[in-house]
C-alpha cells in the first residue's frame, strides 16, 4: 500500500449514519500508524463499499432542524454542539452527559440566518419530506460557514437535536409525528 502525504481529513463511511466508523486523522503519523498497526480499525471499513474522505474543518459544529409542516418546510432553529469527546460521534450523540447543546447558538446573526437558509434550500432542493437535519462547521477565524451533510432520518431519541429544536420552538412531538405520516 502506498500512503500519500495529505493534510487533515475525515473518513468515513458513506452509509453508516451516527458517525460510525468516522475517524479524523490530522497527522501522516496517525495515517501511518492506523492502516500498519491496527488492523481491528481496518475491518470496520470492510463491509463499506463507498468511503468519503473530506477536509478536516476546524470550528464549532452547528446543527438545523427542517421541518414540514402543510407541506411548507421551515428551518426551525440553529443548535451548538459541544462535545466531550473529539467530535459529535457515536458515543456524544448517545449517551447522556457527553455533549452539550447551545440553543439557539450563540452566533452572529448573518451566520445563523445563512445555517437556516441553506439548511431549508438543501432540504427543498434534495426533496425530503416531514424532517432533516442539516449539518455545519462555523470557521470564526474567517468566518465561514460549511456545509458537512444532511440527515433524513434524523434521531427522535429524548436526547436527539430534532426535537429538543421542536420543544424548544413550542412545536410537540405529536405535531411531529402527525406531519410525518401525513407527509407520505
Amino acid at each position: 500500500m502506498v500512503l500519500v502525504k495529505l493534510g487533515s481529513f475525515i473518513l468515513k463511511p458513506r452509509c453508516s449514519g451516527s458517525s460510525f466508523g468516522v475517524m479524523i486523522f490530522k497527522s501522516q503519523n496517525e495515517i501511518n500508524y492506523f492502516f500498519k498497526n491496527n488492523e481491528k480499525n481496518v475491518i470496520i471499513y470492510k463491509n463499506h463499499n463507498d468511503l468519503m474522505i473530506e477536509p478536516y474543518i476546524e470550528g464549532r459544529e452547528l446543527t438545523v432542524s427542517v421541518f414540514d409542516e402543510n407541506n411548507v418546510s421551515k428551518a426551525i432553529d440553529v443548535t451548538e454542539i459541544i462535545t466531550k469527546n473529539i467530535f459529535f460521534d457515536y458515543e456524544a450523540k448517545y449517551s447522556k452527559g457527553f455533549s452539550k447543546h447551545i440553543l439557539p447558538a450563540q452566533l452572529p446573526n448573518h451566520i445563523y440566518n445563512l445555517c437556516l437558509k441553506n439548511s431549508k434550500e438543501v432540504h427543498d432542493i434534495i426533496g425530503c419530506k416531514g424532517i432533516s437535519r442539516s449539518d455545519f462547521i462555523y470557521d470564526e477565524i474567517n468566518d465561514q460557514i460549511y456545509f458537512l451533510e444532511i440527515n433524513t432520518q434524523p434521531g427522535l431519541t429524548p436526547i436527539s437535536l430534532v426535537p429538543e429544536q421542536l420543544i424548544y420552538n413550542k412545536i410537540n412531538f405529536d405535531t411531529l409525528i402527525f406531519n410525518l405520516i401525513n407527509s407520505v
